[in-house]
């Protein structure tokens, strides 16, 4: 049975911080790939108040072993004090893209 693989949705700062993250966690192998979506609108009530910012989103691609070590490492690289750092499992999709996604993430 192949090993679970996760996708980390994430949000960050701006397309800077999306691009450090995701350069660091790839080159230390906690993730495959990634993909940034440079800019969006977020609308958030935070300390009571209604905010609205814009910010990026940085989708990493990994597997079920490295997903803590994963979200780990983007906490200490983010600037926020609570990151938005969301799992969601891939439950399919395209056979040889799945199986380079698990050889980029098998353990050494």
């Amino acid at each position: 049975m192949e090993p679970l693989l996760i996708l980390l949705y994430i949000t960050c700062h701006d397309a800077e911080q999306a691009n450090t993250i995701a350069h660091i966690v790839i080159s230390e192998q906690l993730a495959a790939c990634a993909n940034i979506f440079p800019e969006m609108q977020s609308i958030y009530r935070w300390d009571g108040k209604l905010n609205s910012s814009t910010e990026a989103v940085l989708i990493l691609k990994t597997s079920d072993h490295l997903r803590q070590r994963c979200r780990d490492r983007v906490r200490q690289l983010h600037s926020y004090q609570v990151p938005c750092i969301l799992e969601i499992p891939i439950s399919g999709g395209n056979n040889e893209y799945i199986r380079w996604l698990v050889g980029q993430t098998l353990p050494p």
